[in-house]
């Protein structure tokens, strides 16, 4: 593990939170400390090993009900959100404006994304509000990448 992965991933990371632990344990009112948020179903992959596309529908949270679960999230105490998917968040529309909204709000943020929907825009406030972005890119050339992800982005992924 490389210095800056090993200050995200950590195995003992829930000894660091040792007092929501006795709250549980005692049965009081704990809320979650990282939240991973799916703002939308909608991929535009096709990956062979997606256990979510036999689930996909075309659903994404409206920009109201993503800023009201965020807010909600925050008065709670979370302290770090993932934006992630059952698709591809960067393609629901409201995405990039919820990070930076997150990031307002004083939360940590972190974004998983296939790098299809990242251009030259959107980057620049992705990186500027995000503590870390995880790209999956599980091929190292077009070819391979087409056979696991049922489409033809590789070149536009390494580009972005």
């Amino acid at each position: 593990m490389n210095e800056l992965s090993s200050k995200y991933i950590k195995p003992g990371k829930i000894f660091a939170h040792l007092d929501e632990l006795l709250k549980w344990k005692t049965g009081k009112q704990v809320y979650p400390i990282t939240v991973e948020l799916q703002p939308t179903n909608i991929c535009n992959n096709n990956c062979f090993y997606c256990l979510a596309k036999r689930y996909r529908d075309k659903a994404s949270l409206n920009k109201q009900d993503l800023f009201k679960i965020i807010k909600n999230l925050s008065k709670n105490k979370t302290k770090a959100i993932i934006f992630s998917g059952g698709g591809e968040p960067l393609l629901n529309p409201y995405t990039v404006e919820a990070i930076k909204y997150s990031k307002s709000l004083g939360l940590d943020v972190a974004l998983i994304t296939n790098g299809v929907e990242l251009n030259k825009e959107n980057i620049k406030k992705i990186v500027k509000y995000c503590t870390w972005i995880r790209l999956s890119i599980d091929a190292p050339n077009k070819f391979i990448y087409k056979k696991i992800r049922g489409v033809d982005f590789f070149n536009r992924v390494i580009d972005n």
